[in-house]
């Protein structure tokens, strides 16, 4: 039985650290409160390497080295599931973390090089959450298609940095605390002077309280220096990776204090880039050189780790820029949390707070936290305060080392209060540049289909309205298309048989906002015994379509009958776009032995695949990302006698010639040949010769029309089915 960490809450550090639950411990409370259930998924096996773990304990003491499941980050990357629940071990004991799925780009993001030429990116699934029965935590995660990168941060654990070891394939989970090296993160914020003078006239009054979430959204560009393209193996999608990993988990901690912010472009110098000064030469010469980009925003991230820096309030100003120098490993070991705290902090100054030792708080010009003048004599704005057992984000703690920043305090409630009322009184920022509407639409279900119609049904527990579109894929859909629901069954008729559909759907909140949109490929019925050839949605002449999602059930027309697919072309792009084969009716039923997520040019391996259950049928599952398509896939449909051999087209001991065949073919057999039954692809018996009883027969084709059929060949007691082309 796994042995579950159960974290206590601590009544003082709560008391003294938060006024109200987390905006994010909400939103898993209310999936909860409306009994949703999480999705478990085992992303790593522990693994044991004595040589590394030596290695290791350099820079760290204490550890658990793990190999990643891909099969399992695959399917996530794929699925996009809403709500996972992850099993991570840590320390001889088990966290268990719940996430929702929570998009953090942008609507119109997009990347590009210094050379201003866009990169095709396939973005991640992004989730953020909470620890199981943890009164205070926080914990966002980032899955790619062959990677994952997690946070996790609690009261009494400190925060917990997953991700994988440089230079390695094997992943590490460990304690920020436990690493030998400290925290060499450096704010230069007191030797801005116009930040100095700002800190001297602010003064915030705790009393004046107003919204718990801001109104306005920030828009976030990031342009990543040359270093860290370098660090990230000159590789521009593991780059982005990274970025997008941190923004994750940056957005995260600002939605837990109710502010809410988007990515909109990354820009990646892939080579040698003008920032060759400290950190106010770069800030500035960054503030200069980028004088045009598109967010609220610009933030700059550079290595090694010195100094950053950010203009105090800037939003809407000419100089709102902010400048992160940080390091992505310690040694060999990743330091997520090091990188997402300097990230964050450094744009807490931008969006209007000053550091919780500055002599600006409580209303009467006082500290939050003595961290800074304890810590440094440089803290030039701080008053001396009291010393937490943990800091903030603000904070100088990490300058302590029996203190700390633990990031599941996130900023306070004062300087979370600072932010929000600055970034809601910025008459230039938007409200609407990510969703902040409930996404409550686990799945969709699409049920008793035929050759003209079908059903849905919405799993979702939360919300009482829906909009949803329904049109033919490749065509043009109008806004005026869209249909409003209060039912969670829904008809849709008047359709073509054996035609593409796509379908998106949202929940409606209670501000009349759409929740996370969720989308569909539909292929409608057709007689599956007629012959038509299952093909993708690109047909033979075109490729299919990016972000699909398709399942699609094959029935044979009469019972006694069975569902074989056989593949004359299967070519998707490998390692991205993924087909997985069922024997059954559902995802539900077993997969094929040689049916899971196949990927890539498998043409030549003439893939084949013949239902083995009562009901005869096959199910597919087809999944494709957001860049880059191939031809696709063509399979004939053969409707078999449910009665065959298991053993179907194995040729044991007989053999067929020629095949493909004119006007005649030839049977040789080890054995006496009883009886010979020749059945066309639609499972028509065309062709009976009975009382053989010899070891070589010739059958006559000659009056059958051209194309495939499967010959059913009696023997002492075997029965034995091939595949014949008649030409």
């Amino acid at each position: 039985m796994r042995n579950t960490i159960k974290l206590l809450f601590i009544l003082l550090s709560i008391t003294a650290f938060s006024q109200q639950a987390s905006k994010i411990k909400k939103d898993i409370e209310k999936y909860h409160q409306n009994s949703y259930e999480f999705e478990e998924y085992e992303i790593f096996s522990e693994t044991y390497d004595k040589t590394l773990n030596e290695e290791l304990k350099e820079s760290v003491t204490e550890a658990a080295i793990f190999n990643i499941n891909k099969e399992t980050i695959q399917n996530i990357y794929q699925d996009k599931p809403l709500l996972i629940k992850l099993a991570i071990p840590f320390k001889g004991e088990t966290i268990e973390i719940e996430l929702y799925r929570k998009n953090t780009l942008d609507k119109d993001f997009k990347a590009f090089d210094n050379k201003q030429q866009n990169l095709y990116y396939k973005p991640g699934v992004f989730y953020r959450g909470v620890v199981s029965n943890s009164q205070q935590s926080i914990a966002s995660f980032s899955f790619f298609n062959n990677s994952v990168y997690g946070l996790v941060s609690t009261i009494e654990l400190g925060n917990i940095n997953i991700g994988k070891i440089k230079n390695s394939k094997q992943y590490i989970v460990y304690a920020e605390h436990d690493l030998t090296g400290e925290n060499p993160f450096v704010c230069g914020f007191d030797n801005i002077e116009e930040n100095v003078e700002k800190t001297f006239q602010q003064s915030f009054n705790p009393q004046a309280r107003t919204s718990t979430v801001t109104t306005n959204c920030v828009r976030v560009y990031y342009e990543v220096a040359y270093e860290p393209y370098l660090q990230n193996n000159s590789d521009v999608e593991e780059t982005i990776n990274w970025v997008t990993s941190i923004h994750n988990n940056i957005s995260t901690l600002y939605e837990n204090d109710g502010v809410t912010i988007a990515l909109s472009e990354i820009m990646v110098w892939t080579e040698d880039d003008p920032y060759d000064y400290d950190y106010e030469g770069n800030l500035n010469y960054f503030s200069n050189y980028r004088d045009y980009f598109n967010g609220d925003l610009a933030h700059l991230i550079n290595q090694p780790s010195t100094t950053s820096v950010a203009y105090l309030n800037s939003l809407c100003e000419w100089n709102n820029y902010a400048y992160s120098a940080v390091e992505q490993f310690y040694n060999e070991v990743p330091t997520y949390s090091w990188t997402i705290g300097a990230s964050t902090h450094e744009m807490g100054h931008a969006f209007g707070s000053p550091h919780t030792h500055a002599c600006a708080w409580n209303g009467n010009n006082t500290a939050i936290d003595g961290c800074g003048p304890t810590a440094t004599s440089e803290a030039d704005e701080g008053c001396d305060g009291p010393i937490p057992s943990e800091g903030t984000i603000m904070s100088y703690c990490h300058l302590l080392s029996d203190v700390g920043v633990n990031l599941s305090l996130g900023f306070g409630p004062q300087p979370s209060q600072l932010i929000r009322n600055t970034i809601d009184s910025k008459d230039c920022l938007g409200t609407d540049c990510i969703n902040s509407c409930f996404s409550s639409i686990q799945n969709v279900n699409f049920f008793d289909s035929t050759i003209n119609s079908t059903n849905f049904n919405i799993i979702d527990n939360y919300s009482s309205e829906w909009a949803y579109i329904f049109f033919p894929y490749n065509s043009n859909a109008n806004a005026s298309d869209w249909i409003y629901t209060n039912s969670k069954t829904v008809i849709i008729d008047d359709l073509a048989p054996n035609t593409y559909y796509d379908m998106y759907i949202a929940n409606i909140c209670s501000n009349n906002d759409a929740g996370g949109y969720r989308s569909y490929l539909y292929l409608s019925d057709w007689d599956f015994c007629s012959g038509e050839n299952f093909v993708d949605s690109g047909d033979t002449s075109d490729d299919y379509g990016n972000e699909q999602y398709l399942i699609k059930t094959f029935f044979p027309s009469n019972e006694n009958e069975k569902i074989q697919l056989d593949f004359l072309e299967f070519f998707t792009e490998e390692d991205f776009d993924f087909m997985t084969i069922y024997d059954g009716t559902s995802i539900d039923a077993p997969v094929f032995a040689n049916g899971e997520n196949l990927s890539g040019n498998l043409t030549s391996q003439a893939l084949s695949f013949t239902a083995t259950n009562p009901e005869g049928a096959i199910t597919i599952k087809f999944t494709s990302d957001t860049y880059l398509n191939e031809s696709g896939w063509e399979a004939e449909i053969s409707c078999l006698p449910a009665n065959l051999a298991a053993n179907n087209f194995e040729k044991k001991d007989i053999s067929i010639f020629p095949n493909p065949a004119q006007s005649n073919f030839t049977i040789n057999s080890s054995q006496e040949i009883n009886k010979v039954i020749i059945y066309d692809i639609a499972g028509r018996k065309v062709i009976e010769r009975k009382n053989i009883n010899d070891l070589q027969t010739t059958i006559d084709i000659e009056n059958l029309s051209n194309g495939a059929y499967f010959v059913n060949i009696n023997s002492q007691n075997t029965t034995q089915t091939f595949k014949v082309i008649k030409n």
